[in-house]
């Protein structure tokens, strides 16, 4: 968050897995370009993590 200068906020969503109705989840704010550096760099290092286990 602070490499990217996001923002985190958590509010409750409605999901339908494993009989629940509502969890609380993490949103990142910020201008759309940040946010999309921040979600490529999540995704490839949480690849790494998997193909690493």
């Amino acid at each position: 968050m602070e490499e990217f200068g996001l923002e985190p906020i958590t509010r409750k969503m409605p999901i339908n897995i494993a009989n629940s109705e509502e969890r609380e989840i993490l949103v990142l704010r910020g201008p759309l370009e940040k946010v999309q550096a921040a979600e490529e760099f999540l995704y490839k290092e949480m690849k790494a993590w998997v193909e690493n286990q």
